[in-house]
């Protein structure tokens, strides 16, 4: 059986799953689109869309939920997106209220994560704060790098379990794919 769970939002992609159900999002970056949506997979009716503002507003590909921390990653699928973080002011309401932050390689501004990298190469990284989550007048992305975040090329799938996240770019690597 199916059911149609979400309705008037924009090019939905990946997302994923977290406690409260599951997390879908908007591909894209225009007015009033762009956002999170929690869904409930089990709902057997359509249900009114539950826009998570504070995941900020850019074009989101995944979301990989840790459920210790309470804290969302998502991924953004540009050439030049950033790798983000939203951790909750508090860990009982993790998709509300909190802060949106982007990845940033320790004493690295703007590191280019897409290119010349070997596997197993790692790297010390912190994360800077985006000011303005909902983009009224700068992308997300564009205010991160401004603070020295790492750039990765098309930012696709992400999934994490109790230690780890792990994330995939559409053309990044040696041979760009």
């Amino acid at each position: 059986a199916s059911n149609l769970l979400l309705t008037g939002t924009s090019r939905n992609w990946a997302g994923g799953p977290c406690p409260q159900g599951w997390l879908s999002c908007e591909e894209i970056d225009e007015p009033n689109h762009g956002y999170v949506f929690l869904c409930d997979p089990m709902a057997k009716t359509l249900q009114p869309a539950n826009r998570l503002t504070s995941l900020g507003r850019f074009p989101h590909e995944a979301a990989a939920f840790d459920p210790t921390t309470g804290t969302t990653y998502l991924t953004e699928d540009t050439t030049d997106s950033a790798i983000y973080k939203h951790v909750p002011t508090d860990s009982k309401t993790p998709l509300s209220n909190g802060r949106l932050l982007a990845l940033k390689i320790e004493d690295t501004e703007g590191a280019y994560l897409s290119k010349n990298r070997k596997v197993g190469d790692k790297f010390n990284v912190d994360w800077v704060q985006v000011d303005d989550p909902q983009a009224q007048s700068t992308p997300t992305r564009h205010q991160a790098q401004a603070k020295g975040a790492a750039i990765l090329s098309r930012g696709e799938g992400m999934w994490s379990d109790s230690r780890d996240v792990f994330i995939a770019s559409t053309d990044g690597g040696p041979i760009q794919r």
